[in-house]
């Protein structure tokens, strides 16, 4: 058994008590190159970490961190399970911020499930109101609720979620959601398409770009205007530097809105925009 992460990062700073347990985790580190490797990592990167109150966080530093994280949650799923009395305290804590359906007359809760690590709560919510039901996702890491897929295999259902980790749901008619398998479906490659600039006065008009990710995940991005509304087409090229990729699934969050499409390589896919002035959000999910 390997120590967990937070035995390793208490030897190297010299944390732990326990005589013993220091000796059990030394004698595993120095046959183990994967923990090892881990420890030497963290001595490396957490030099340069020790900075006075007064200091700001370098940027440099910062870039490389978020750098490091997406690629780790790339492609990832987090399992979801019922929130129970043993669940830890910290997901319960976002349940707490979020209200409870006693606060609004006819709001009701169909299903509230969570993650303990990454800490995740997702709750169900039927709200009469709002002419039907949706899901609410919470997260320690708003890159883990916001722009993400929630699944339920065993209905085929999927959902996209929006800046607010919101997405609308229709399922009322569904007994028992908790006992469902529910998870989070992290992004192959993720795209952010700033507000376009476009003449008003003009009656169509068309403009066509292309976005290219670090990793080499490219798309084709052509946005038109015409009388009828403003279009979004996107055309999948290359994941991960490959060309010869299968099937994708293709999610376009707007505010307020999120569409989730499943594409062919080299199939245009095209997306209504209700606001051209905000920023457009595209995952492609494998």
């Amino acid at each position: 058994m390997h120590p967990t992460r937070k035995e390793l990062i208490k030897f190297v700073n010299d944390e732990v008590i326990d005589s013993q347990q220091r000796g059990k985790v030394a004698d595993h580190v120095a046959v183990c190159e994967f923990c090892s490797e881990f420890c030497n990592d963290y001595r490396q990167l957490s030099q340069p970490l020790e900075l006075s109150p007064s200091e700001p966080f370098p940027e440099r530093l910062q870039q490389l961190a978020d750098r490091v994280y997406d690629c780790a949650i790339r492609s990832r799923v987090i399992e979801l399970g019922p929130l129970t009395a043993g669940a830890a305290e910290e997901p319960a804590s976002y349940l707490a911020a979020d209200g409870t359906s006693d606060e609004v007359a006819g709001v009701r809760s169909l299903a509230t499930l969570c993650s303990e690590n990454p800490e995740v709560v997702l709750r169900v919510i039927h709200d009469p109101s709002e002419a039907g039901s949706y899901l609410q996702l919470m997260a320690s890491d708003p890159r883990l609720a916001a722009h993400v897929m929630v699944q339920v295999p065993e209905l085929g259902r999927e959902f996209v979620t929006d800046a607010a980790g919101r997405a609308a749901v229709d399922l009322e008619q569904v007994e028992h959601l908790e006992r469902l398998k529910w998870q989070i479906k992290l992004a192959e490659a993720v795209f952010t398409l700033e507000p376009l600039k476009y003449d008003p006065d003009k009656t169509e008009y068309a403009e066509q770009i292309t976005l290219e990710t670090e990793r080499h995940d490219r798309i084709e991005v052509r946005f038109e205007g015409k009388t009828e509304g403003k279009l979004l087409s996107i055309k999948v090229i290359e994941l991960d530097g490959r060309s010869d990729f299968g099937p994708v699934k293709l999610a376009v969050s707007q505010k307020g809105r999120a569409d989730l499409v499943a594409v062919e390589p080299g199939q245009d896919s095209r997306f209504d925009v209700s606001d051209a002035e905000a920023t457009i959000n595209i995952r492609v999910y494998q």
